[in-house]
């Protein structure tokens, strides 16, 4: 990621979104991935990094099924995408399809 000080803060947020839409819809995808996944290769393990990705099958029913992001108010319902576009600032529209939305591994009360 850069940085575009001509961008207003509308103009940012639509660039990241469409960023983020544009790795979806790649070869490569998009998806969130469950905490403690290796994302480098080091000495002890290698990333969990697959070429051949996930099975079409898979893909399908994640793209055309039910959002996997649907907001919650409690935070101990928020899924982690959803936590990851407020985190952001961002729209929950790009996270809504992609694997690993609905995964809510932080679903401890906050204080």
């Amino acid at each position: 990621m850069g940085l575009r000080l001509s961008s207003s803060a509308t103009q940012s947020e639509a660039l990241v979104e469409e960023l983020l839409d544009n790795h979806h819809f790649s070869s490569d995808g998009l998806s969130i991935l469950p905490q403690g996944t290796p994302t480098n290769n080091t000495d002890g393990k290698s990333s969990s990094f697959s070429s051949t990705g996930l099975k079409p099958a898979e893909t399908f029913a994640t793209e055309l099924g039910a959002a996997l992001l649907e907001p919650a108010a409690l935070p101990a319902d928020k899924t982690d995408a959803q936590r990851l576009a407020e985190a952001l600032g961002l729209a929950y529209a790009p996270f809504q399809h992609i694997t690993g939305a609905g995964q809510r591994e932080d679903a401890r009360p906050s204080s």
